[in-house]
């Protein structure tokens, strides 16, 4: 059974990460003594990497099938690979053409974060070849990427191996499971990786299957607790410390997660139809907003300030220009990333029909 707000809330945590980089351009130089929750992409990310783990394993954990792992594992870096090759190809054409813009505006902007450091090397079609079938997984380097967010994959592909190698040594033993769960959640956090938020998010995945978060979804505290969790989520991300590790942002994310599970408001508002479209081109639009604003913001930013700041109404004009080109191109490529999903089924299908 698919559970699409959780669709909906990843494509509203997208849509924070395009406004987060949009910052770049837009106020650069602008650092709050907190993190406002609608351009805190920071915190989006590891919603996406607590998301991944609940996803990847409450299959297992509702069914017991260690098939449907072997499954997923097996459709996983086709799934990846295919928009991650398109958007590096289409980043590999426009870096030729000339039309990235980012280093230009970076220099009126004033920006000192990622913007003046992408596309500035070289592009080659063997480049294009080696990051999106090899380093994208192992290289989160935003200097030679030719997509900066992509620094996530590694983690993504990473956490993705680790969970599905501790689903299938899982049994159907509560015993066992939460044993490696804690092994998991113990070893990841005391080394500060993020994958502490893949462990998180399957963690939580076997809770759910449990009695105790049966009676407490159904009891009349669900309310209360749900509401308790959202807000110290968002409360506690917004204060973080500036040197917060993985843990911090972890905790609230998860928390995050489990309010929305105990809450059937926030469950039906991210059902809606634009939620529902959101969560669907959230990994496009995650993949393209950053050429978007390498090369469209760019230039128009540039031509609309004519080598100056732009005020304040052209900034607001550019910035929702940018977020519609983002949401136009996110479902235009969500083509792309169908096949990608499409080839994924048919490799596994094939490996598993073989053996």
């Amino acid at each position: 059974m698919r559970e699409t707000y959780l669709d909906g809330l990843r494509g509203w945590a997208a849509l924070v990460v395009v406004l987060c980089h949009a910052g770049e351009i837009f106020w650069p130089t602008w650092r709050p003594g907190f993190y406002p929750l609608l351009t805190d992409g920071s915190f989006s990310v590891f919603i996406f990497f607590v998301l991944s783990g609940y996803v990847l394993s409450v299959g297992f954990f509702r069914t017991g099938e260690r098939r449907a792992v072997v499954d997923l594992a097996l459709r996983r870096y086709p799934r990846l690979t295919v928009p991650i090759f398109a958007a590096s190809c289409l980043a590999m054409v426009l870096m030729a053409l000339g039309w990235m813009r980012n280093i230009p505006a970076s220099k009126v902007t004033g920006s000192e974060g990622w913007l003046p450091i992408v596309y500035s090397f070289t592009p080659t079609v063997a480049d294009v070849l080696h990051f999106s079938f090899w380093r994208v997984y192992v290289d989160g380097s935003p200097a030679s990427s030719y997509d900066a967010p992509l620094w996530t994959m590694p983690v993504e592909m990473q956490g993705s191996i680790l969970v599905f190698a501790a689903l299938l040594v899982m049994g159907r033993g509560p015993v066992l499971r939460g044993v490696i769960h804690v092994a998991l959640l113990a070893i990841t956090g005391w080394l500060a990786s993020p994958f502490v938020a893949m462990a998180a998010g399957a963690a939580i995945a076997n809770f759910t299957q449990l009695d105790m978060h049966r009676k407490l979804s159904g009891s009349k505290a669900a309310p209360l607790v749900s509401w308790a969790l959202l807000i110290g989520a968002i409360v506690f991300a917004a204060v973080r410390p500036s040197d917060f590790g993985p843990v911090w942002l972890t905790l609230c994310s998860a928390g995050l997660l489990y309010g929305v599970l105990l809450n059937g408001g926030f469950q039906r508002a991210l059902s809606l139809p634009i939620s529902r479209w959101l969560g669907q081109v959230s990994f496009s639009m995650y993949l393209l907003h950053v050429p978007v604003l390498c090369s469209f913001t760019s230039w128009a930013y540039l031509a609309l300030g004519r080598g100056d700041k732009l005020s304040s109404s052209g900034t607001v004009v550019l910035l929702c220009a940018t977020v519609a080109l983002c949401l136009v191109t996110a479902a235009l490529f969500h083509s792309v990333e169908r096949w990608g999903i499409a080839l994924g089924r048919r490799f596994s299908w094939a490996v598993l029909r073989a053996v």
